[in-house]
């Protein structure tokens, strides 16, 4: 039978002292008699319940253990194709790598949500990033249209006079706008001028 911490302890310092345990264990008084008992008895539910996890453990690393040699047997199949072989090494890689101790579906799963989530939120700030540059694109083209239609006599009075009105952000944001745009086919603005 295996000795317990506590016994263990008490026959050193038994030995240390010279004298036999039972000697020892007469010499001390009730009151530490009760604590080393209850010391003793908190270290045997604790050893209990760290034995009990380290078996459950045990078993699930040999089901684990199990679950990846079937993937890597089925990965390896002559009929396997590359689709789902890809999809097979996937959780070859989530097994062999999950945290040790926890098996439910969200730890094994873990790192492919972090990435989801990543993504998710990329993609939601490139929607809004498309929102507000097809807002900005919708007023390049409507200014574009009126610089066209020969209104005006140059591109910068048309900027100074449409920026507002467009909702541009600033003269200078909306005359860029109007950048390597061709001189309007039919310019009345311009033919005035003349």
């Amino acid at each position: 039978m295996k000795k317990s911490a506590t016994k263990s302890v008490i026959a050193d310092a038994a030995k240390e002292l010279g004298i036999t345990t039972s000697s020892f264990m007469d010499m001390i008084g009730p009151e530490l008699k009760v604590e080393l008992e209850r010391s003793e008895n908190e270290r045997k539910k604790y050893s209990k319940w760290f034995d009990d996890g380290i078996r459950a453990n045990a078993h699930n690393e040999e089901a684990m253990k199990v679950l990846l040699e079937a993937l890597q047997s089925a990965a390896n199949h002559p009929n396997m194709t590359p689709e789902v072989k890809e999809i097979a090494d996937t959780l070859i890689i989530l097994i062999e790598d999950k945290t040790p101790f926890k098996y439910d579906f969200d730890t094994v799963l873990e790192p492919v949500i972090e990435i989801v989530e990543k993504g998710a939120q990329s993609n939601s700030g490139k929607h809004a990033a498309n929102v507000r540059h097809a807002e900005n694109r919708e007023r390049r083209e409507i200014i574009r249209e009126i610089w066209e239609s020969g209104k005006y006599s140059n591109r910068n009075i048309c900027a100074d006079e449409e920026w507002a009105g467009l909702g541009f952000n600033s003269k200078s944001t909306a005359r860029h706008a109007l950048e390597n745009t061709p001189d309007p086919t039919h310019w009345p603005a311009n033919e005035t001028k003349k």
